[in-house]
C-alpha cells in the first residue's frame, strides 16, 4: 500500500489487488491501493511526490534522489504547479493543510492571503505589531487580525467596503492580482510599467473596473497568463496552487 504519488515500471505482471486489474508499465499508482508483483517480475517504483509512505513485503533496494521537493503526498513532480509549491513551502510563504497535504486545488481565503503577503515582505514583526487598522468583522483575538491590520496599514488591502474586510471570503484571481500590485507599488515602492492588452480576452467583461489596470499589468509582467481558451477567469476563486504560482512569478520578476 502506498500514500503519495508514484509510478511503476516493470517487466512482467503487476496486479492492483484493490481494483482487481493488471497495471501497465509506466502507469501511476493509486494511493491507498494494494499491489502484487508477480513471480519472476522486476518492478521499479518511482516516487513523484515530495513525500510518500509505502508498506513493502519482500526484498527491495532503495535509491535516494538528490531532488529537493516539498514534503506533500498530493503534489507530483509532473504537476504544473510543482515548482510553485516548492517555492511557497521552502520560501516560508505558506505551508500545507495537515496530514502531509498541500491541497493545491483548494481555495485560499482573504485572511490567509494577508499572512502570505506578510511573509513575502520578510515577516516585518515591528510593522505588524504597530499596525492599528481595524475592521468590524475582524475581532482582535483572531489569529489573522494583526496580519490584516498590517496589510491595511501598508496600503496592500483596503478591505471590501463598509468597514469590512471579509476575512473568510475566498480570494478571487483578480483580487490576488490587485493585492500583488498594491504590495509592489505601495509597500515595495516598485514602478510597474508593464502592460498587456487584455481587452480581447473572451471574458474581459467580467474583469472589474477596479482591477483592469492591475490585470493588464499581471499579464504584461508575466505574473499570470491568459488561458489557451483566451480567458482570464477574474472572478473565479484562486486555488492555493494558483496563488503559489503567481507569487513565484512575481518574485522572479520583481524581487530578485
Amino acid at each position: 500500500m502506498i500514500s503519495g504519488r508514484a509510478s511503476i515500471s516493470h517487466s512482467g505482471a503487476v496486479v492492483d489487488v484493490t481494483q482487481g486489474q493488471t497495471v501497465s508499465s509506466g502507469a501511476e499508482l493509486t494511493a491507498g491501493h494494494r499491489y502484487l508483483v508477480g513471480e519472476d517480475t522486476s518492478a521499479a517504483i518511482t516516487i513523484l511526490s515530495g513525500l510518500a509512505k509505502a508498506g513493502v513485503q519482500g526484498s527491495y533496494t532503495w535509491e535516494q534522489s538528490d531532488v529537493k521537493a516539498a514534503p506533500f503526498t498530493d503534489v507530483s513532480s509532473s504537476d504544473w504547479y510543482s515548482a510553485a509549491v516548492d517555492y511557497a513551502y521552502f520560501g516560508g510563504l505558506f505551508s500545507g493543510m495537515g496530514e502531509d497535504l498541500f491541497a493545491p486545488l483548494s481555495n485560499m481565503d482573504r485572511a490567509m492571503m494577508m499572512t502570505v503577503l506578510y511573509h513575502l515582505a520578510g515577516s516585518p514583526e515591528e510593522e505588524r505589531l504597530a499596525a492599528k487598522a481595524t475592521f468590524q468583522d475582524v475581532p482582535t483575538e483572531q489569529w489573522y487580525a494583526s496580519f490584516v491590520s498590517w496589510a491595511a496599514q501598508q496600503g496592500v488591502s483596503a478591505g471590501t467596503g463598509d468597514g469590512k474586510f471579509s476575512p473568510n471570503q475566498q480570494v478571487t484571481r483578480q483580487q490576488v492580482v490587485v493585492l500583488l500590485y498594491n504590495f509592489a507599488t505601495n509597500y515595495m515602492g516598485i514602478t510597474l510599467s508593464e502592460r498587456s492588452d487584455i481587452t480581447g480576452c473572451t471574458d474581459y467583461s467580467q474583469v472589474a473596473s477596479w482591477s483592469r489596470d492591475a490585470m493588464s499589468w499581471a499579464v504584461g509582467g508575466g505574473v499570470m497568463a491568459i488561458s489557451s481558451e483566451g480567458k482570464l477567469e477574474p472572478e473565479r476563486s484562486a486555488s492555493r496552487a494558483e496563488v503559489a504560482s503567481m507569487l513565484m512569478n512575481f518574485s522572479q520578476h520583481y524581487l530578485v
